[in-house]
Formats: structure tokens, sequence, C-alpha cells
């Protein structure tokens, strides 16, 4: 499976575009992680985080296969992400994630993310998120 496969399947209303996958990895590349199972064919996870112009890291994507679910991959990808910005002295990261995505928001809880605000309609009309952000140092 790959990662616009992945990532079609457990976002089947909004998936990315293979386009917008690729130009994150050529962009992000040193932030970005994909976890594979042991036959190296099938991608378990995913992670893209991007640094915007004010040094403010953002996770924009993280998917785990839902059979691998609950099993720590999401914890450990991004756990290897906050080392990677650690070590480029990035001190803030965040994301946005639906109000109603309870598993994520506790996955992201559980990982250091508090929440601090939530934007009405920020992908359009009925498209709330919740804000979340990790202090890194």
């Amino acid at each position: 499976m790959r990662i616009t496969e992945l990532d079609a399947r457990l976002f089947p209303g909004a998936p990315l575009s293979a386009i917008c996958i690729r130009q994150y990895l050529d962009l992000f590349s040193s932030l970005s992680f994909v976890g594979q199972l042991d036959d190296d064919t099938n991608i378990a996870a995913y992670s893209i985080t991007g640094i915007s112009n004010t040094g403010i890291a953002w996770l924009l994507s993280v998917c785990t296969a839902p059979e691998l679910r609950r099993l720590g991959v999401g914890e450990m990808i991004i756990e290897r992400t906050v080392e990677k910005l650690i070590e480029n002295e990035i001190s803030e990261y965040c994301l946005t994630v639906s109000p109603e995505n309870t598993a994520a928001r506790r996955l992201f809880e559980k990982s250091g993310f508090c929440e601090c605000g939530c934007e009405e309609s920020y992908f359009g009309a009925g498209e709330d998120r919740v804000i979340m952000r990790r202090v890194l140092r």
C-alpha cells in the first residue's frame, strides 16, 4: 500500500492528492516519516510536518493503518518528528484536528499536545478545527 492509498482509505471524503503528497514530501522530506511493515511493501503509517515562515512546525498529515492503531505506531512517528524538530531548534509544534476526531485528539494529547483554541470554518462552512500545540523547549 502506498501513502496515497492509505490516505484515501482513512480520509475517503477528502484524501490528499498524489500531487499534494509528492510536493509535501519534496518540500518537507527531512520532517516526513514513513513506517513500513516488515515486508517493506505496505505502509503502516506516515507523517508530514512543515515549518512556517514564523518558525513554527505544523503537523500537516498523520495516518496510521486502522489495523495498527492503539499499538504505539502513531506515537512513535510523532516522537521521531519531535526529535528532529528539537535537533533543528524548533520550539513549537502545532496541528489542527476535527473536533469530532476523539481518537486523534487522544493520541495528540498523549503525545504532549494541548488544545489552545478552536477555529470555526477552518476549511469552509461546517469544517471547524481544534488547534493543538506542543512546546518543545
